[in-house]
């Protein structure tokens, strides 16, 4: 009595097709796993290499907007020495002049890291 699971529901001719039904699912899965399997495989193979793709701009996959050191783009030459005291940083008429001094970086919203662009 050797039957696999397309002839197995020969019992019950109501479930005649859930044997097929079922490997038709498990094949899908399979597959769906497989594909998991060589994408992880794929970026392991790439992350051995020496420089490594998504470390700088330059690629066909980049966009314009790549910026490789954020902290050089954000980098303000007229905040680099520390005020004389705490009453200079509040006294500057310009809130933008606060905003650099905070060391925030107000014109990042287009800049994309050469990481984010390589895994998206």
């Amino acid at each position: 009595m050797k039957q696999g699971g397309v002839s197995a529901w020969n019992i019950a001719p109501l479930f005649k097709g859930l044997g097929l039904a079922s490997m038709v699912i498990v094949f899908f899965c399979n597959t769906y796993y497989i594909m998991v399997l060589v994408w992880a495989l794929y970026f392991l193979l790439h992350s051995f290499s020496s420089p490594l793709p998504w470390a700088s701009c330059g690629h066909p996959w980049n966009t314009p907007n790549c910026t490789q050191d954020f902290r050089l783009a954000c980098h303000n030459r007229s905040a680099t020495s520390p005020p004389a005291s705490p009453a200079d940083i509040h006294s500057s008429p310009l809130p933008a002049a606060q905003t650099l001094f905070n060391g925030s970086c107000p014109d990042t919203e287009g800049m994309r890291s050469p990481v984010v662009e390589f895994w998206e």
